[in-house]
């Protein structure tokens, strides 16, 4: 099996150059929440993962490479309705 999400939230947070301490004052969040992450004893919400890509310069995608990581189904539930509350009602009834 694939790096979980927090391994690859470690790798990219030290590939990057920066201690838990600073990465959570970017997120807005402890360091001991950034430690949590990295030792997947929380998932980070959504807008927080989308941060971490911004700051990390990657794109979202790149926290779960293909296959090699499971997303949970309630991320993608999530993702699915955001994507669909942005829709036009005609597009929605297509």
């Amino acid at each position: 099996m694939g790096k979980s999400l927090g391994k690859m939230i470690s790798f990219y947070r030290k590939k990057c150059g920066l201690t838990q301490e600073k990465l959570g004052e970017l997120c807005g969040v402890t360091a001991s929440c950034i430690s949590r992450w990295e030792n997947d004893n929380l998932h980070p919400k959504r807008e927080n993962i989308l941060q971490l890509a911004e700051i990390f310069d990657i794109y979202e995608a790149d926290f779960y490479p293909a296959s090699e990581v499971d997303i949970p189904e309630n991320v993608v539930s999530r993702e699915y309705l955001s994507l669909l509350e942005r829709l036009e009602d005609d597009e929605k009834r297509l």
